[in-house]
């Protein structure tokens, strides 16, 4: 009987956990708009200068929410920041669905890198609000790089 009580209660605490902290670094709010395609989006971020191309998806699964995935290619003679274009693609993804992430890098064929939002700061849905400000937003970066 004290068993199946603790189970019980073990049982409960872990429910009550799981549902109040599954995801803490949700914005609180963002207002009613319409998301952009990822077809809008992609045709934004090809206008960016020194984009040579764009793949760009969208996935939303229990495990990491709602993320937009891809890869930005610069041009190799496009003489681009690849940090500044990074914090321009995730501007204009700011305007695409209600509290996704990023899992989009931009490749530069200079030096054959890759970049990240980790390289801007932006590790949870918290940091990117910070930096970009509530969503829509108008699809433009802040001035200085973080």
């Amino acid at each position: 009987m004290i068993v199946r009580a603790l189970a019980a209660a073990f049982t409960l605490i872990l429910a009550v956990a799981a549902l109040t902290g599954c995801q803490p670094d949700q914005e609180e709010y963002v207002p009613a708009y319409t998301p952009r395609t990822v077809d809008e989006l992609t045709a934004e971020i090809e206008q960016l200068p020194g984009v040579a191309s764009v793949s760009l998806t969208f996935t939303e699964d229990v495990g990491t929410g709602p993320k937009y995935r891809g890869e930005v290619r610069l041009a190799a003679d496009a003489g681009t920041d690849p940090l500044r274009t990074l914090d321009a693609v995730h501007a204009i993804l700011r305007r695409g669905e209600p509290r996704a992430t990023f899992g989009v890098g931009v490749i530069d064929p200079a030096d054959h890198a890759a970049y990240h939002a980790n390289e801007l700061g932006l590790t949870n849905l918290r940091s990117i609000e910070e930096r970009y400000g509530p969503q829509p937003g108008d699809g433009t970066p802040p001035a200085e790089l973080p």
